[in-house]
């Protein structure tokens, strides 16, 4: 039996699956997958034309769908919530294939962990070099002490550089393989429907571009929607949004009675966008990131119409504003506690050993109430948005 270790295999299930089909042709046919130790074993036999294809869920049994078996497809390994089906029919005859979503929704998960220990360490190396840059400017000199733990420093910091580009190089991986599958997905959906509306256009610029900055609005995005409703109102049609999501790109026009919604997504179902789209509403902006996904979406309505909203009703919209202000709480914490003990150290040297204030000794105390005002400016907009809904329950 023949073995193989790939350690970022679920990373990219679609590269894998090319693997496993060359493997198949080579002879060498998969009977066993170990998930702790990413090692694949292999029986030999003749060599065959196989697809694969693995799926992901944590309600899945030991016995496929009638619809997947009726398609030719069987359980080739399995391990955990990971399954890996082979196929041998040829690819014109399979008509019918476990969905992408779980692997989608597994991989994003770790890909937002990973972003949380990228976001984590970035500060702790920052927060050790501001201390260092704050004491080479208020001493001109720094002594180094000859020790032999140095080696744990040294070692320390190793591991650290290690783990970014670890963190930096799954997310990188994570995200342009789940785009590709979402693609897949998308394009599945497409061919499937058969009566689909057309998705709003966005209109073509009339006049030059006016240009606005709004930084942070994820933090309140009630406000975000409230401003651009009343720029619509101006006269100011909003076109598109910059790349990042910061710059808000707009025509002077006629007002327009418009209805904005700025919504924050942990998992996006390959229907979502189309359910939205078939129900009048077209997308601004679609975030790129891997660890936020924000979506703006704008719907025109008439004299006399109520103005549409995408939730009629509290529970889902509460419970996403909820789970937003929470996840960014357990993210940012670590990094007030860092920041805060450094800016006290540097206020303890100020005013106790007289030493003078550089740029990099503030920088601690100014990261500290930039993380502290983005946590309240979310808990603020979901106690804005529970005072709302219980004012139209009433």
């Amino acid at each position: 039996m023949k073995k193989a270790m790939k350690l970022f295999w679920s990373y990219d299930v679609e590269q894998t699956e090319n693997w496993l089909k060359g493997m198949a042709s080579q002879g060498y046919i998969l009977k066993k997958l170990k998930r702790a130790s990413r090692t694949f074993y292999f029986e030999q036999a003749t060599p065959q034309k196989l697809s694969y294809r693995i799926s992901f869920d944590r309600n899945q049994g030991p016995v496929l769908a009638s619809s997947l078996t009726e398609n030719g497809w069987e359980i080739a390994a399995a391990s955990g919530k990971w399954q890996i089906l082979k196929n041998s029919y040829s690819e014109k005859d399979i008509k019918t294939a476990p969905v992408r979503q779980g692997v989608i929704t597994h991989n994003r998960n770790v890909s937002f962990v990973f972003f949380g220990l990228l976001f984590y360490l970035l500060g702790v190396l920052l927060a050790n070099v501001s201390t260092l840059a704050s004491s080479w400017f208020q001493d001109g000199t720094i002594a180094v002490e000859p020790s032999p733990l140095w080696a744990i420093t040294y070692l320390f910091l190793a591991l650290t550089l290690g783990a970014i580009g670890l963190a930096s190089y799954s997310i990188y991986k994570i995200k342009k393989s789940n785009q590709a599958m979402l693609r897949e997905e998308a394009g599945a959906a497409a061919a499937k429907q058969k009566h689909h509306q057309p998705v709003p256009k966005i209109p073509q610029p009339s006049g030059n571009f006016v240009k606005k900055v709004k930084l942070g609005w994820m933090y309140a995005p009630d406000r975000l929607e409230s401003w651009l409703e009343k720029m619509e109102q101006q006269g100011y049609q909003l076109h598109h949004v910059g790349t990042i999501g910061t710059v808000f790109y707009f025509v002077k026009g006629e007002p327009r009675r418009m209805s904005y919604h700025a919504e924050y997504m942990s998992t996006v179902e390959s229907s979502y966008f189309s359910i939205y789209e078939d129900a009048g509403w077209l997308k601004i902006f679609e975030s790129w990131s891997a660890m936020e996904k924000w979506v703006i979406w704008s719907r025109e309505y008439g004299e006399g119409e109520e103005k549409p909203r995408i939730y009629t009703e509290g529970s889902s919209h509460l419970k996403r504003a909820r789970r937003m202000a929470s996840l960014y709480t357990i993210l940012f914490l670590p990094m007030l506690f860092i920041y805060a003990l450094n800016a006290n150290r540097e206020f303890q040297q100020f005013m106790h050993e007289g030493t003078t204030l550089s740029l990099f000794g503030v920088l601690p105390a100014i990261a500290f109430v930039l993380f502290l005002s983005f946590i309240y400016r979310m808990w603020a907009y979901y106690i804005r948005l529970r005072k709302h809904y219980s004012v139209l329950n009433s």
